[in-house]
């Protein structure tokens, strides 16, 4: 089955959970080069429009009758997001009450300029017919496919920016966002890194994780760099792949 916008419907072996701004708990949606997509859309929001704080993303078909979703919701190919929700109030719900977006003037204004910018990949749901106008929600456009998608992410990679980094799908594990890491290694208790006494393992190595990552761009290198420099064991292969993440970001925000 497929969804308004023509993509199919997600698995939950489809979709990724992306982490943007003060959104402790995150939003699940399709993984890979649509996740890249969403987490540029989320980030440019957070930082021109107005602090990201609750993303709701990927729903199953019997999750989106449940919440009244309608029947081909994008959501349930997870190529849609709401956000904001209680600031952001879907049309229908107000039962004739008056509408409004959410949004002043000048937000609405630069949410069109983020919405150029990524070249009509998305869709606003503040344009759906009235009645069922709905600030909150952002989707993959119709139309657009994989192929599309992709020449996004790679447009926007190629500013520097190595969106792919902060997004990213690995071939062992699904790898949580940088922020998401920063927020388990530092935020969270964890019984297996408490076990392996991880939280001091890591801050006694950090600083030289920071110098490494001066001088590697690649991700994949630096978590070589700093697997040498641990003692065996110390941390397991993706461990480390998380610490070289986290690593770089804090060195990358100091630049």
């Amino acid at each position: 089955m497929v969804t308004m916008n023509g993509w199919p419907d997600a698995r939950t072996a489809d979709v990724t959970r992306i982490h943007v701004g003060d959104d402790h708990d995150g939003a699940e949606v399709r993984t890979g080069d649509v996740a890249r997509a969403f987490v540029w859309l989320l980030e440019q929001l957070d930082a021109r429009v107005e602090k990201v704080t609750v993303v709701n993303g990927h729903r199953t078909r019997a999750r989106n009758a449940q919440v009244g979703g309608a029947p081909s919701s994008n959501h349930i190919s997870g190529t849609a997001v709401d956000v904001n929700g209680r600031t952001h109030p879907f049309e229908a719900h107000l039962h004739g009450a008056p509408f409004t977006s959410g949004f002043t003037a000048a937000q609405e204004r630069e949410i069109r300029k983020i919405l150029g910018e990524a070249g009509g990949l998305f869709r606003w749901g503040l344009d759906f017919p009235r009645g069922r106008r709905d600030a909150m929600h952002f989707e993959l456009a119709g139309g657009t496919t994989p192929a599309t998608v992709r020449a996004f992410v790679e447009r926007v990679t190629t500013k520097g920016k190595q969106l792919a980094d902060q997004v990213q799908v690995p071939e062992e594990d699904d790898m949580p966002t940088v922020d998401e890491i920063a927020r388990a290694v530092w935020g969270y208790k964890n019984r297996e890194l408490e076990r392996i006494d991880t939280y001091a393992l890591l801050r006694r190595t950090n600083a030289n994780a920071q110098a490494a990552a001066k001088g590697v761009i690649d991700v994949k290198l630096l978590a070589e760099a700093i697997a040498r420099a641990l003692p065996d064991g110390a941390l397991t292969k993706a461990q480390v792949s998380r610490v070289a993440r986290l690593a770089a970001k804090d060195v990358l925000s100091k630049a």
